[in-house]
């Protein structure tokens, strides 16, 4: 009995031991923004950087997501159905906020299934540190984001 309990706490201590919190939110820093515009990295990952866009304006905004890019090239927004189409702009309301998830056009490629390799649309890695430019009411808003290795 004593063997199977020191088998299940080792088995559960190497299982948990790989599984560390870590800290997801990437380090970014201004080069310009709009005043009553908060933009904010919460996340950065190897094929993607998640974006809190906020309007603390009085008035609504216009988000150019053709002219938006990350290193200098053209982003999409939902890999799955935006790969293929142009990208609408964004109206954000006053006082509001919204949550996206940007990609690198050209990084995104389909691979087919192979065996148990699975298949679909796949992203290749962003170069770190990336340059994100967000053009609202045609103001480049730039931030420089730091993927967090921790």
């Amino acid at each position: 009995m004593n063997k199977i309990l020191l088998c299940f706490f080792t088995s559960l201590a190497i299982i948990t031991s790989g599984c560390s919190m870590s800290d997801t939110r990437p380090h970014s820093t201004y080069s310009q923004h709009l005043k009553d515009i908060a933009i904010e990295a919460d996340r950065s990952d190897r094929g993607a950087v998640h974006l809190t866009l906020q309007n603390n304006s009085k008035k609504d905004v216009t988000v150019n997501w053709k002219k938006s890019t990350i290193n200098n090239e053209a982003v999409v927004i939902n890999m799955l159905n935006d790969f293929e189409k142009e990208i609408e702009d964004t109206i954000l309301p006053s006082r509001e906020k919204i949550n996206v998830v940007l990609y690198q056009k050209n990084n995104i490629f389909y691979r087919d299934p192979v065996l148990y390799q699975p298949g679909g649309y796949q992203t290749k890695e962003i170069q770190y540190p990336a340059i994100v430019d967000i053009v609202i009411d045609n103001v480049s808003n730039k931030k420089e984001v730091h993927f967090n290795e921790n």
